[in-house]
């Protein structure tokens, strides 16, 4: 072997070391070029083609789909534009306690006359669900034939006169609390806090939770429910929740954050409120009352939210006052005259 002088071996590992540190940097720059054209592939049935100039329609798409950063709340208050052709809603609403009455809940529908509007509670306060549901690790209700209420769906969809509604509470459901303790509200000692129905409830900021909720949507979507309406959207005012961040911003982000996600597939999402600033990341809201004398002040609530109120405000009331009737209205599908 030909003697190499030590200088001679210096340069040459120095020139090693430096060739393996290009070749690193060439391999690293070639795989973040890789990724960075992942975003710009598009999958046809032609095959995938490089396309650098998003449609208008996709840029569109992900604009709404980005949520604010977590310290973020923006609450617009200014009248929401008229984009969905909602119209004003009539027809019937069924409780928990109605599902059993599936026939003369079938009967109310085909007495209607035109389009019926029809509200379905489908998940309890205690977090059970009313129907079939396949959202891992849910609960389904003991003191509801389950199977009876997949077929109310099944039949309501098949009847083309119908517009399904799907109620349900939001942070109030216990099942889920028990199961996802760091969800739910707590106390002082790092017990679950319990509201005075014995209702355990889950923290709005929580990430964990908003996805939970999402997951009900999207399988409500699949189910043929065109709208959604969340109750109990709101944080619980007793002061023995040890809760550090600010609870009404909380519930607000919630709100912008369900809001943001949804999609054309997506049913409508709309609250059940009085609050204005709720009203602002909905596309209804649905109140329930029996005082005819009310209805003029809690529609004004919302004069500054929806450009227009007829469509948008819906009472849930088993009143005939003719009060109510400029605006949606939905009836108890079974009353007691009928149980009887």
């Amino acid at each position: 072997m030909p003697y190499i002088p030590y200088r001679t071996r210096v340069r040459l590992r120095k020139l090693a070391v430096a060739l393996v540190i290009i070749v690193v940097l060439l391999l690293l720059t070639a795989i973040g070029f890789v990724i960075y054209l992942q975003r710009f592939l598009v999958y046809s049935a032609d095959g995938v083609r490089l396309e650098f100039s998003p449609s208008t329609e996709r840029s569109a798409v992900r604009e709404k789909l980005e949520p604010l950063p977590d310290a973020q709340v923006v609450v617009d208050t200014s009248p929401m534009e008229d984009t969905s052709a909602m119209t004003r809603l009539e027809g019937i609403y069924v409780t928990t306690d109605m599902l059993d009455e599936t026939d003369a809940i079938l009967e109310a529908v085909q007495s209607a006359e035109g389009q019926v509007a029809v509200l379905l509670d489908v998940k309890s306060i205690y977090g059970n669900f009313c129907y079939s549901t396949a959202i891992p690790g849910a609960e389904t209700s003991s003191s509801v034939d389950v199977t009876a209420v997949d077929q109310l769906i099944a039949d309501l969809n098949a009847n083309g006169r119908v517009y399904l509604i799907a109620r349900l509470p939001a942070f109030r459901d216990s099942a889920y609390a028990l199961a996802n303790q760091s969800c739910g509200l707590p106390l002082d000692n790092g017990a679950l806090w319990m509201d005075s129905d014995s209702c355990y409830w889950l923290d709005p900021a929580n990430q964990q939770v908003l996805s939970y909720l999402q997951s009900i949507l999207s399988e409500l979507a699949g189910l043929g429910f065109e709208e959604v309406v969340l109750s109990d959207f709101t944080f619980p005012s007793s002061q023995n929740i040890a809760y550090d961040g600010d609870r009404v911003a909380a519930v607000l982000d919630a709100a912008q954050r369900l809001s943001s996600n949804q999609t054309e597939s997506s049913p409508a999402l709309s609250m059940a409120t009085t609050d204005p600033a709720l009203a602002a990341y909905a596309d209804r809201v649905y109140l329930t009352s029996s005082d005819g004398s009310q209805v003029q002040d809690l529609v004004d609530t919302f004069s500054d939210v929806y450009d227009t109120l007829h469509d948008r405000v819906v009472f849930l009331t088993d009143s005939r006052d003719t009060r109510f009737s400029d605006y949606g209205v939905l009836r108890p599908a079974v009353t007691a005259d009928d149980e009887e």
